[in-house]
């Protein structure tokens, strides 16, 4: 599928010829190419109506992990790893965006329904594509930059939810999830700082200096990306302390455990020191404990010292 918009408006599967208008006519301001699942014919197409360079139509074909931009003399040439939150596990998209002064071309092997929103958007409200040359092109990165927002506050609260069952009921399942989920913290940001190292390139390489519209869009983007790259890292430090929480909680479980043991070892300490005296045989003990009268006060004193022993213990707050 692929999509064509510009200050005309939004075309849907546009013809290569309407492409190679907007392409020829460089007073016509900026426009922007979407193709989501690119077959052999549309990279053909960009390769013919853009004159891409043999290096970057590969990419296409080849679609390399890793996130990184060229430069070339028209254009830039961005590769992302998008972060996308789907049914509770952090997943990435390639996505391939190709920049210059007077187009965006973006590259998606799936539907995307933030930028399906955006054409939306442009399609009700044409004249934003009629704005000041770069403001197209900020509308399209920005939606791609705003998508980590939303994963990160999926991420954020998974991770509070996991905290709240660790502290409530923890198992040893919940262990290996904080694991899991400490490690999908490190790759979101991972792939984070990788994102914010593409567009400082871009910032400080790709532009020319003299643009300042260009600049002022695209620090406002790098400023985005800087905001959710340290969230990453605090959210990181909480995947950290959900860990800690339950080795915490684990320890307390098992000094609890102890205390509880200790306890019964102490009340049980006298009764057998008592039996233990009692049940020794010796002549002088064998000839003179020999009543009922005697049994009744052992066991009387067994009792009685398992009676204070439990009331020190209670008034302690031991149990």
């Amino acid at each position: 599928m692929r999509y064509l918009v510009s200050a005309a408006g939004l075309i849907e599967d546009p013809e290569e010829e309407q492409i190679q208008s907007c392409v020829a006519d460089q007073s016509g301001g900026v426009f922007w190419v979407h193709i989501e699942e690119p077959r052999e014919y549309d990279i053909d197409l960009l390769r013919r109506t853009f004159n891409f360079h043999a290096l970057t139509i590969e990419e296409l074909r080849k679609r390399s992990r890793g996130q990184r931009i060229e430069d070339y003399p028209s254009y830039a040439f961005l590769v992302l790893q998008r972060p996308v939150w789907r049914g509770g596990q952090l997943f990435t998209e390639e996505v391939e965006v190709f920049l210059s002064r007077h187009y965006v071309v973006t590259v998606f092997m799936h539907s995307d329904p933030g930028l399906a929103s955006l054409r939306k958007r442009l399609l009700a409200a044409p004249e934003l594509a009629r704005e000041k040359p770069a403001f197209l092109q900020f509308l399209v990165l920005d939606q791609l930059v705003e998508n980590s927002f939303s994963v990160l506050e999926a991420l954020e609260r998974a991770i509070n939810h996991l905290e709240r069952q660790v502290i409530t009921n923890p198992t040893r399942r919940q262990l290996g999830q904080a694991y899991d989920m400490r490690q999908t913290v490190t790759d979101l940001e991972k792939n984070l700082g990788g994102m914010e190292e593409v567009f400082q390139h871009l910032i400080t390489h790709s532009i020319d200096p003299q643009d300042a519209q260009l600049l002022i869009y695209y620090r406002d983007i790098f400023g985005h990306i800087q905001r959710q790259h340290e969230s990453a890292r605090e959210l990181s430090d909480l995947a950290h302390s959900v860990m800690e929480v339950y080795m915490a909680g684990a320890d307390n479980r098992l000094n609890a455990t102890m205390k509880q043991l200790t306890m019964l070892a102490a009340l049980f300490l006298p009764v057998t020191a008592i039996s233990g005296f009692f049940g020794m045989n010796h002549q002088f003990l064998v000839e003179h404990i020999t009543s009922d009268v005697s049994f009744w006060l052992t066991l009387a004193l067994m009792v009685a010292t398992q009676a204070v022993l439990a009331v020190f213990f209670w008034r302690r707050g031991y149990f």
